[in-house]
């Protein structure tokens, strides 16, 4: 008695897809010893999304297990090999559980959001945590070699029953047209997958060459005003960002920045914003991050230490009002339209705004990171600064 041809189909399919897996983890590994970081990070986000697609077809065959019983042992099978068979496949599925989802807890723990094939975000299980990511990657780590281990084991065992024994145990989950899917599953995932990583797509790199660039003179100044600057409590303020990466939100913060606001919705004419970021002060729960974003790439913090925002154009709006200020990034200095609004109490007066910055139009992520594929074009700014009314 053979089993159903849809566990035989769901065998073959989960192991070709771990087989993906290994080759997937492999060359992120490669990718990470040369500091090749975005094809370490498209890898990853592949090598996720492979993982959640194991997890669903993990679950898919325990039910259909459940639901259809496999055939009985053979007549002359010893206590011992039924034992160690059983003990094998639970210890399967165990992997193939725990593997991804330890692999999603510890994304997760690593601010690093998991989407499926930059098509579906998944929640976050657990929030930044450098311990927790630790402890879950030794688990990750662990697990993937104990799956090492019986993937040894359980194929010496069918080739010893097929081979030695000469036995019907090989073919009762033989399935010819699922071994040859699963071994086209493992020659076209791992060629488009590995490619698709490492190698930016001529549609984005076209878009990416596009950008506006300019060179910046030098730094510009609000004009004198007899407006009173803003006592902001910056530890109740904050400037922070959100972009997509591999199809899912990251958020991070600058912890150091000055401003010097005078704004007076009666004397919009007179208002300015006058602010100063620290770049080397960003974070995003991650190091390995961060430093990506102070590096020559991005924010090249060694050579320019300081981004502005200036602006002495208000108006009002439909909610709120907006200004067109000038950012200044490295060499370059481009309008930036800022809308926000302001609430006021007896206690404190709270603004707070939004604006949309596209990176690539300040060279923010050159080299392969103009490539759009991993790292979105656009980046939101969010803002809230809270000050004496």
């Amino acid at each position: 008695m053979a089993y159903t041809q849809t566990a035989r189909w769901l065998h073959w399919l989960i192991a070709a897809g771990i087989v993906v897996q290994f080759v997937l983890a492999e060359f992120a590994s490669r990718a990470a010893e040369a500091g090749r970081l975005l094809p370490q990070l498209a890898l990853l986000a592949n090598h996720k999304s492979v993982g959640m697609t194991l997890l669903l077809l993990a679950g898919l065959r325990l039910v259909w297990r459940f639901r259809h019983p496999p055939p009985a042992a053979a007549e002359d099978t010893t206590a011992w090999q039924l034992i160690a068979a059983r003990a094998t496949h639970w210890g399967f599925y165990f992997c193939m559980f725990l593997l991804p989802l330890s692999g999603w807890l510890m994304s997760s723990a690593s601010a690093y959001s998991v989407s499926w094939f930059n098509q579906l975000e998944l929640p976050d299980l657990v929030g930044p945590d450098e311990t927790l990511k630790e402890q879950l990657q030794f688990i990750h780590e662990s697990l993937a070699k104990g799956l090492i281990a019986l993937a040894v084991l359980h194929v010496g065992a069918a080739l010893k029953h097929a081979l030695w024994d000469r036995d019907d145990i090989l073919r009762r989950m033989l399935s010819w047209p699922a071994v040859a899917a699963s071994l086209s599953v493992v020659v076209f995932g791992t060629y488009l997958l590995i490619p698709t990583a490492t190698s930016p797509g001529a549609g984005s790199r076209a878009q990416a060459d596009s950008a506006v660039v300019q060179t910046s003179p030098d730094r510009v100044s609000p004009q004198p005003t007899d407006i009173p600057s803003w006592q902001i409590d910056y530890a109740d303020s904050y400037i922070q960002f959100t972009c997509q990466q591999a199809g899912a939100p990251f958020s991070g913060r600058w912890l150091d920045w000055q401003a010097d606001i005078r704004f007076d919705d009666k004397q919009l004419a007179n208002s300015s914003a006058d602010v100063t970021i620290v770049t080397r002060a960003v974070s995003s729960n991650d190091d390995e991050r961060d430093n990506t974003l102070r590096g020559v790439e991005f924010f090249d913090v060694e050579q320019f230490d300081t981004a502005t925002f200036v602006s002495t154009d208000f108006k009002t709006q439909a909610e709120g009002f907006t200004t067109t200020g000038q950012l200044q990034i490295k060499t370059l200095r481009l309008p930036v339209e800022f809308s926000f609004s302001v609430t006021q109490t007896e206690s404190v007066k709270v603004l707070t705004g939004v604006a949309t910055i596209d990176r690539l139009a300040f060279n923010v992520g050159t080299g392969d990171w103009r490539d759009t594929t991993w790292v979105g074009q656009f980046v939101e700014v969010q803002v809230r600064v809270s000050a004496q009314p």
